[in-house]
């Protein structure tokens, strides 16, 4: 037994330690390196991915200014040409009534075309309207027919509370949209 006991522990002290040491020393060195390499792309792509998201955020940001300042300028255009709309309407000459219309109906699909509605005419685009999105679409389809009326067969002969109907039906679509204060 004591025999076995020595070949036991001779072979114990004969394996080769302090190769296996040196191996897996080498081994965990290279595997260390992977994972600080690996550790350092991943933080990358992150950082990558947290700027594109960013760029993507202050891009959308940055749109939506600019749309909110496409509309305000919009409005304040819209404010001014419609005051000189009213002068005219409340004009002592009749042909200024005539003109109101026209602008009003010029003014609305101008209004409709920066909102982007697609269309070569102004029928077009009110064609892509409904009363769920503008409850004052029967008013303004009356005035713009009103408007045509004016400027196809200047001969017909409208009375001024048409005119004025006319002028009102786009005022309420204006104001509507947000392009006119109440």
């Amino acid at each position: 037994m004591n025999d076995f006991l020595n070949a036991i522990i001779n072979s114990i002290r004969s394996f080769p330690y302090q190769e296996i040491v040196f191996y897996g020393q080498i081994i965990g060195g290279a595997l260390s390196v992977l994972f600080i390499a690996g550790t350092l792309y991943a933080a990358r792509r992150i950082e990558a991915m947290h700027k594109g998201s960013l760029g993507a955020a202050r891009k959308a940001i940055s749109m939506e200014t600019h749309d909110f300042q496409r509309r305000v300028l919009k409005k304040v255009e819209s404010e001014k040409a419609w005051q000189n709309i009213i002068g005219k309407i409340h004009s002592h000459n009749a042909s200024d009534w005539l003109l109101s219309v026209i602008q009003a109906d010029s003014l609305f699909d101008d209004i409709l075309k920066h909102m982007g509605l697609p269309g070569e005419t102004m029928g077009d685009r009110l064609k892509q309207l409904d009363t769920g999105k503008l409850s004052s679409l029967d008013a303004v389809w009356e005035a713009h027919k009103i408007r045509n009326k004016v400027a196809h067969t200047p001969a017909t002969l409208l009375r001024r509370d048409e005119l004025l109907r006319a002028v009102e039906g786009f005022r309420k679509g204006l104001s509507e949209l947000g392009y006119l204060e109440e």
